[in-house]
């Protein structure tokens, strides 16, 4: 039964060190995404942190009520953790609150293709100073072709990771997901879910969107003063060329969504969020498991 859809609140918690790690992040984005000849991801990470400080992009916390049931039926665990995929470490902060209250042994994995987001997780773990019995590893590797071990993590999660990806695509990595859970495990992740005419092609924002997009960014910049190490120009065209350069290969529905979960045992929440655009967003926040995980 489909849960009612509800404006999600615009909060970002982790938004207290992005004035810090944005310069940060832009510099290991200089040094490592142009040097990537994997992907081609240098416009997305090196703007993605200031975005985020002025409100252009977010990580809500779409996922609290997942994570909360999670850490209550494992409250007495050992507990490995797969963060599939990263923008930077806004998933880490979400998850941080839960992380230090469970008494038992945590390891947690980041995989991403690229090193820029592995680096910015590093320095945020590095700044938490995070307990004895949580330990944090970062992985390099494309999630197609991943080394990690099968049947081995309680917990995989993502935030608007698969819809950047076409949908043959969707379901491979969804399929890697289940082979690499545990007979307990669950899987939490949220995306934008859309109706469209085509879903064989990229969803991308209209001229006149991405123009209020670097209006928006631009307007927010001024009115708080913030001394970055990039220029106001700069910050303009990179809000440019994120915008312009941004797909989006959206779900059609939430039973679709639910769907490439199949078999595992799904709930989920639909909510209405701010995103790149004008127009709010539809986001529906999954939580599948399989079928012997314990209440």
């Amino acid at each position: 039964m489909n849960t009612p859809i509800t404006c999600f609140p615009q909060h970002d918690s982790s938004k207290q060190f992005l004035q810090e790690s944005s310069d940060i992040m832009y510099q290991y984005a200089k040094k490592n995404c142009l040097n990537n000849h994997t992907c081609d991801c240098f416009w997305y990470h090196s703007s993605w942190q200031y975005l985020r400080l002025f409100g252009g992009v977010h990580s809500q916390e779409l996922h609290f009520n997942s994570y909360k049931d999670f850490f209550t039926q494992n409250r007495h665990n050992d507990l490995n953790i797969l963060i599939s995929g990263t923008a930077d470490y806004a998933i880490l902060h979400h998850l941080h609150p839960f992380l230090i209250s469970h008494s038992n042994k945590i390891q947690i994995y980041i995989i991403d293709i690229c090193t820029t987001p592995l680096k910015i997780c590093q320095w945020y773990v590095d700044r938490l100073q995070l307990p004895d019995n949580i330990t944090f590893t970062t992985i390099r590797e494309d999630i197609f072709r991943c080394s990690l071990p099968n049947n081995f993590f309680n917990l995989i999660t993502s935030y608007s990771f698969i819809s950047r990806f076409k949908h043959v695509q969707q379901k491979e990595i969804i399929e890697i997901w289940k082979k690499l859970l545990n007979k307990y495990g669950s899987i939490i992740t949220s995306d934008r879910v859309m109706q469209r005419e085509r879903y064989d092609t990229a969803f991308k924002e209209s001229n006149l969107d991405k123009k209020k997009f670097v209006e928006k960014i631009m307007t927010r910049y001024n009115q708080k003063g913030i001394k970055l190490s990039i220029t106001k120009a700069t910050l303009a065209a990179m809000a440019y060329k994120y915008i312009d350069q941004i797909r989006t290969y959206s779900i059609a529905s939430d039973l679709q969504f639910k769907n490439l979960f199949f078999p595992l045992k799904t709930t989920h929440e639909t909510k209405l969020i701010r995103g790149e655009a004008s127009t709010p967003w539809i986001y529906t926040s999954i939580m599948a498991s399989n079928s012997n995980h314990t209440s």
